[in-house]
């Protein structure tokens, strides 16, 4: 009986070291899935920042284009000289664009 009780602490006590491991692995997943999901919101962060940036870049470069554009309306204006006129003074291109692709 006293073989029996000892094999009963035994596997107790392996019961328990598993148990324990096995707490341990969950808590390591846990914290390994909260610093992914750090690291996630750090990386959305930084993106969405360099995504305003760029569009901040773009918007300024529409409203410089449109201003161009509003300059370069006003000068054709004021010269009193048609767009279609300026569009057929325009050189040609010195290749022939109709013919075969190779």
């Amino acid at each position: 009986m006293y073989a029996f009780g000892e094999i009963v602490l035994i596997v107790l006590g392996i019961l328990i070291a598993v148990q324990i491991g096995k707490w341990n692995e969950l808590k390591k997943l846990e914290e390994d899935r909260l610093i992914l999901i750090e690291d996630l919101k750090t990386d959305m962060l930084d993106n969405f920042e360099l995504l305003e940036n760029r569009l901040q870049k773009g918007e300024k470069a529409v409203e410089a284009l449109e201003q161009f554009l509003e300059y370069s309306i006003a000068i054709v204006m004021a010269s009193g000289v048609s767009f279609f006129a300026l569009t057929m003074t325009q050189p040609r291109p010195a290749f022939d664009l109709s013919g075969p692709m190779v």
